[in-house]
């Protein structure tokens, strides 16, 4: 953890509250990359500790951004995973990771949670959000407060499971109206894609997802 480049009190932060010293194989790979602001594609068993390849990246990018990011400003990473358990669990790591940068406030949508709930955290303002795709293409459709136009990092987290799970449709309509803003805006969204494994389909949502990535 020592040798990432990433702000003193994250690495402080890693070692006391997550008690985490050394990186995985997948973390020390890519997470430098994702440092540097680079698309991804990773591929790496579950277990193997990508969560943290992503989410420690976003926190790195989003601390640092000056004047300070305020929560009224809205969402600047988001987050799709396929089960509310992942969903929550997502959430949770990234809880502990924003200790030291207490500005910065994550939130998660899925099944189950009652929408109204969900509706009024948006109005007081989610800076990382982590969604099931189902959900989130609800609030696109239905709640006027949900702005994408600020995100800066787009992810998501196995990408196989997405797709078997059958949320194909809702996964493309997420990632159509992130390429919308990314054009209306004129900047690149920096995109991760992760997977256990890349069937023909992962790769093809690669390819619309994805902007020269490393693998």
């Amino acid at each position: 953890v020592d040798s990432l480049k990433i702000h003193p009190h994250s690495i402080k932060n890693m070692k006391e509250v997550l008690n985490f010293h050394k990186l995985t194989h997948v973390q020390q790979k890519a997470i430098p990359l994702a440092l540097d602001g680079k698309d991804l594609l990773i591929r790496s068993a579950t277990g193997s500790g990508k969560t943290l390849t992503y989410a420690l990246p976003i926190v790195e990018r989003l601390q640092k951004m000056q004047p300070k990011l305020s929560r009224s400003q809205g969402i600047y990473a988001l987050v799709i995973v396929p089960t509310r358990e992942l969903c929550v669990q997502t959430y949770e790591l990234f809880v502990k990771l924003l200790k030291p940068f207490q500005w910065l406030v994550p939130g998660y949508f899925c099944g189950g949670e009652k929408r109204k709930t969900e509706k009024a955290r948006i109005r007081n303002g989610i800076t990382i959000l982590i969604s099931t795709p189902g959900r989130l293409c609800d609030h696109i459709d239905n709640t006027e407060s949900m702005k994408l136009d600020n995100v800066e990092v787009f992810v998501l987290d196995e990408a196989d499971r997405l797709l078997e799970l059958g949320y194909e449709n809702d996964v493309k309509k997420v990632v159509d109206t992130i390429a919308e803003h990314s054009k209306m805006n004129n900047k690149h969204i920096q995109t991760v894609l992760l997977s256990a494994t890349l069937t023909a389909k992962v790769k093809q949502l690669a390819g619309l997802t994805l902007e020269n990535p490393i693998y």
